[in-house]
């Protein structure tokens, strides 16, 4: 396999990460609706806390657990972002 080969390979993984980020955003959106009709707050703690580390126990290794965390976080601070534009409309 030469570079261009896992090149290629990669951006077929970044599309599907891509694919799932839009999935997940999908969710989230459901979320809000369910939290805006339940008058219910968009930070949770407690899950961020359980979702981090779930995610983290997968890892192989120190930079991998710290990369998960630094991806999970990301995705959560999104999530919220999203949740709030849609709560506030």
């Amino acid at each position: 396999m030469d570079l261009q080969d896992i090149r290629k390979e990669l951006d077929q993984v970044d599309n599907q990460i891509i694919d799932l980020y839009f999935k997940r955003m999908e969710l989230c959106t459901k979320i809000a609706e369910y939290k805006k009709s339940h008058d219910t707050g968009i930070f949770d703690p407690k899950r961020e806390d359980e979702k981090i580390a779930s995610v983290t126990s997968k890892a192989n290794n120190e930079l991998d657990k710290e990369s998960l965390s630094l991806l999970f976080k990301l995705l959560m601070d999104q999530s919220k972002k999203l949740q709030k534009e849609l709560i506030n409309k």
